[in-house]
């Protein structure tokens, strides 16, 4: 019983000591790289995607840039075991407002992400209406 016992606890401390599989590491690894955003949608209306606009992932960082620009950078945690994926979006900005939404990819390689920012309710669907405080991203891999 006392050998049952110790290789119990030895099992224990051998699997704390290997390090741990990074978390969400299936998404995440997808969206590294630079990404151009081709469409945005604002209160259920297309808008006219900001030119030269790019999204970088690195880890769990997302740059944000215009031109050569750097425009925002924030911390990127997925959760992509939950149906609908989740995104949490922390610019590493003071003053700037988390976003937190949810995110999906298209089957010819678009990214898609529907965040609200601020105090708004993490949305349900990928979609925006009027006065709900959602955007949504159309992202798509950047061409070397």
């Amino acid at each position: 019983m006392l050998r049952i016992i110790v290789a119990a606890v030895a099992t224990f401390l051998f699997v704390g000591l290997l390090p741990a599989a990074p978390a969400h590491a299936g998404d995440i690894e997808r969206m590294q790289g630079e990404w151009v955003i081709s469409a945005i949608q604002v209160a259920g209306q297309t808008a006219q995607a900001p030119q030269q606009t790019r999204i970088a992932f690195s880890g769990n960082v997302a740059i944000s840039k215009t031109g050569d620009q750097e425009v925002q950078r924030s911390q990127v945690q997925v959760n992509d075991r939950v149906t609908p994926r989740q995104i949490d979006i922390v610019p590493m900005t003071p003053g700037a407002k988390k976003m937190i939404g949810i995110y999906e990819f298209l089957d010819e390689g678009t990214l898609v992400i529907c965040a609200a920012q601020g105090d708004a309710a993490r949305p349900k669907e990928i979609q925006t209406t009027e006065g709900d405080g959602a955007v949504i991203l159309y992202l798509q891999p950047a061409r070397q």
